[in-house]
């Protein structure tokens, strides 16, 4: 004679869940997570096209936008520049527009 287990776990994963709003209300529970740093790490290296897009800038020159909605702290691309301090970014900003180049020194 076989018997079956059966948990109650199913059936308490099919109703939904809620949380106790503002003023008692019942709103559904939504958990929200961040990916860690070497998760987010591993998806923006294979989908950082979709992430972001280069085009002409309304403030000046080209820009890196968005390319589809995005989450609040997603990481979106890597910055492979050199770091440099404040005091050594002013000089350069200066030597770069005496030269007419390109600026793009972000603080």
């Amino acid at each position: 004679h076989a018997q079956t287990l059966t948990s109650s776990h199913s059936a308490r994963s099919a109703l939904p869940r809620t949380v106790l709003g503002v003023e008692g209300t019942q709103i559904p529970y939504v958990k929200h997570f961040v990916l860690s740093k070497s998760t987010q790490y591993r998806k923006l290296k294979t989908e950082w096209r979709q992430n972001v897009f280069l085009a002409k800038s309304r403030i000046q020159g080209l820009g890196l936008f968005a390319g589809r909605d995005l989450e609040k702290h997603t990481m979106v691309i890597e910055y492979i520049g050199e770091l440099i301090r404040n005091e050594v970014a002013n000089k350069r900003e200066k030597l770069y527009e005496q030269q007419n180049r390109g600026i793009y020194m972000f603080r």
